[in-house]
């Protein structure tokens, strides 16, 4: 310490010094505070070396405070001083605020995961020139909130009390006022210096903050949470992975690091792409790519990280992600079974945390609405969770039913997103019940195509290698399908158009009757035509497309139908069922598909009959609720389906979220201690007393016991919540069919009709 307080005597008397180095000398923290005084006015130093001298996070605090106002040191080495989240967040607001400085070296500190993301702020703003990281432990705690220089940024109000001699508290209120920039000068409820009020707004805050004195300020959070999923920018991703030099660092460290960014910033599977290639070792590797999954903004590029790695990390990373690699923002509805304590889970559970924030901030989720349903932490049921509020632990299981409420139509679509035609459909069925099945694998790189192109080959090879093994040719006539294909080749404008609306209908034709040929195990078929090949399909040429024509569509159609020459019972049998044991890898096709598409009601109604076991019904259902276009319709898909499906349902997306008033005849499900189920109990209970020509409940049963008929009035409610006290909540679980009769039928055809017709003559 004396030998540090010569030196800050030096500092005083002689200007002209240019390069400082005292590394490896034990200062003390009183040592550190002299130096600070010395740097802090010194106007020639340039290199400022203080490497390995012990100075822990407070006498390092007391030396980069001097960078605040001596802007001539340009390199700093303070590395192997045993600096943690705290004396690092001076160190970056110090840096912050003169934005000149060309190096500096924070090698073998343990900064600590606080530390980390605040380093990693000015990283990738470009503040620095190059930095030095190597050897620095980012996932190391080590404080916890409210711990001295720390302050909680996503929920930061309260009331502070500040000496801002100490750098620790002077860096507190340095963050005050930079997050007063977000949340606006009225989060400054009240703020005094030496007890003296004042108002940020009248001074240069934060160059201005003054070194001595008592400061109080009471935080008001006046903005919620920015959840915004914006991935590191093209520059931002150069600055963190260029000038961190992390390329040449050793695996286990650039692990560390991209598990620390898994905890802070969103990305690119490009940019994951990019950092994985760095690595040396295949374990290593793959553990980053786990990392790092459940920060992509485009998991349906997902591809272009799996495919760096070697084939058993292939196989252990899709092993470890399980049906959580088909998860996308987009559409994020379905159930979730989620290992907090596992980087990769974490981070969804964040994500899905944050899109319900901003769900909520949209105003798409109000009143009863709730994104997260069915939560269960460590397997207590939590009833209502505030996503603003909310603060997940790394730990526990959590599960839980997310049902996204925005829905996008029209215009609103997008040119990537479109609705599933009646052709689609019909392929894609096909398709679904084909043998074999489309493969895990395939299913990741799946997404980077067109849906149809991928099934077109997947039934191709099908009919192909089965009429080869026959012994067959497969060529085609110059009759109907070859004319087809001239006619649109040689046209174009309108009559083009004409073409293919004629062969959408001829087609369709065409796939019953291959459907019907199919079934006929022995109908001899004519002899293979000798004429010349048919041109390749324009379905082939458009491969590498992301969207196929509409006259490559048609053309692909034309497949579905088994090529003359070509025996029925060569090409596989259309039993319009899943095979046993397909149904998981179809339904994450589906998920897949729900990415680029909308669908009916209809549509579904006819998908799920191809599925035998109900949960996968519900699957189904659940996985493109968030992508119907018209949801007037679902109480009609509802209908159609079996009761526990229809349970299922409810159970999974909320009867709250699509049940409709007017025709609500359908099976019910609800449990009276969940408010939504609750209320819709009520409403049901409003509806069944103003009918009075039919009995509303049939099959009733409350908590599994056979409820004989019930007087339909008013004393029914207490019947059915078990005649709980006002203010009680009734723990009844309710399971009937409800009916309305014909009259009620009547009126609401009526309104809806009434309703039409105002809307079209508006």
């Amino acid at each position: 310490e004396y030998g540090a307080l010569h030196v800050a005597e030096i500092l005083e008397d002689n200007k002209s010094l240019h390069r400082l180095d005292i590394s490896n000398n034990l200062v003390g923290v009183k040592g550190a505070q002299a130096l600070g005084e010395g740097l802090r006015n010194h106007p020639n130093i340039k290199t400022l070396l203080v490497a390995q001298m012990g100075l822990g996070d407070l006498g390092a605090a007391y030396i980069v405070q001097a960078l605040q106002e001596n802007l001539s040191i340009k390199k700093l080495d303070i590395s192997r001083n045993n600096i943690r989240s705290t004396g690092t967040a001076v160190l970056c607001a110090a840096i912050k605020l003169r934005e000149n400085l060309e190096y500096l070296d924070m090698s073998y500190n343990p900064i600590g995961k606080y530390g980390g993301e605040r380093l990693l702020e000015i990283v990738m703003q470009g503040i620095v020139g190059k930095m030095q990281l190597e050897g620095c432990s980012f996932m190391e705690v080590g404080y916890s909130m409210g711990t001295r220089g720390i302050i909680n940024r996503r929920d930061p109000e309260g009331t502070y009390e500040l000496d801002l001699s100490h750098p620790l508290d002077h860096q507190m209120l340095f963050d005050l006022v930079e997050l007063s920039k977000v949340h606006g000068e009225k989060s400054w409820a009240y703020s005094s210096i030496n007890g003296k009020e004042f108002k940020i707004g009248v001074m240069d805050w934060p160059a201005e903050i003054p070194f001595k004195g008592k400061a109080v300020v009471r935080f008001v959070s006046a903005r919620s949470i920015d959840r915004t999923m914006r991935p590191m920018s093209e520059q931002q991703f150069e600055n963190m992975w260029t000038r961190t030099r992390a390329a040449e660092l050793k695996d286990d460290w650039k692990l560390g690091l991209l598990k620390l960014l898994s905890c802070s910033v969103f990305v690119t599977a490009a940019q994951v792409q990019t950092m994985l290639r760095t690595f040396s070792w295949g374990p290593e590797r793959s553990e980053a790519c786990m990392s790092l999954f459940g920060r992509l903004v485009d998991p349906h590029n997902q591809h272009l990280a799996i495919n760096t790695l070697s084939a058993d990390g292939r196989v252990s990373v899709c092993k470890q992600l399980g049906a959580l690699r088909f998860y996308h923002p987009t559409n994020p509805t379905g159930y979730y079974n989620l290992n907090l304590s596992r980087t990769v889970d974490f981070s969804i559970a964040q994500q899905l945390l944050d899109l319900y924030a901003s769900e909520v901030n949209d105003g798409l989720v109000g009143g009863l609405d709730s994104c997260w349903r069915n939560i269960m932490l460590d397997g207590k049921l939590l009833e209502e969770v505030d996503p603003c509020t909310f603060h997940l632990k790394p730990a526990g299981q959590l599960r839980l039913d997310y049902v996204s409420y925005r829905v996008y139509t029209g215009a609103r679509m997008g040119p990537t997103i479109k609705s599933f035609s009646d052709l689609r459909l019909e392929c894609l069925m096909q398709c679904m019940c084909m043998e074999p099945p489309v493969d895990e694998f395939e299913l990741v790189d799946f997404q980077r195509k067109h849906f149809k192109d991928n099934f077109y080959q997947i039934w191709e090879s099908n009919w192909s290698n089965r009429g080869q093994a026959g012994g067959v040719r497969q060529k085609s006539s110059t009759g109907d399908n070859g004319s087809r294909a001239r006619q649109r080749s040689s046209t174009g404008g309108d009559k083009n158009k004409k073409a293919v609306d004629t062969d959408d209908k001829n087609l369709k034709a065409s796939v019953k009757a291959s459907a019907k040929a199919s079934a006929k195990s022995s109908a001899p078929t004519a002899p293979a035509d000798t004429s010349p090949t048919r041109a390749p399909s324009p379905a082939r040429g458009a491969r590498k497309s992301v969207h196929l024509t509409e006259e490559a569509e048609t053309t692909a159609m034309e497949s579905l139908s088994p090529p003359e020459g070509v025996e029925a019972a060569a090409v596989a049998p259309l039993d319009r069922k899943i095979k046993p044991g397909n149904e998981e890898r179809v339904l994450h096709g589906l998920r897949v598909l729900s990415l680029s598409y909308h669908v009916l009601c209809k549509h579904l109604s006819r998908l799920a009959k191809l599925f035998t076991q109900e949960k996968d019904i519900v699957e189904l259902v659940v996985i493109f609720y968030s992508h119907i276009l018209d949801r007037n319709h679902f109480a009609d898909l509802m209908r159609g389906l079996s009761v526990p499906v229809q349970s299922g349902i409810g159970l999974r997306i909320g009867y709250q979220n699509f049940w409709d008033p007017l025709r609500p005849d359908y099976h019910f499900h609800l449990r009276l201690f969940i408010l939504d189920e609750y209320e819709v109990a009520k409403r049901l209970k409003n509806i069944c007393v103003k009918d009075k020509e039919v009995s509303s409940y049939k099959n009733l049963k409350i908590n599994g016991r056979t409820i004989p008929a019930v007087t339909e009035d008013e004393s029914v409610w207490g019947i059915l919540t078990g005649h709980v006290m006002d203010g009680v909540v009734p723990t009844n679980v309710l399971d009937f069919d409800f009916v309305i009769s014909k009259s009620s039928m009547h009126e609401t055809a009526a309104r809806v009709i009434q309703k039409f017709y105002r809307l079209k003559f508006k």
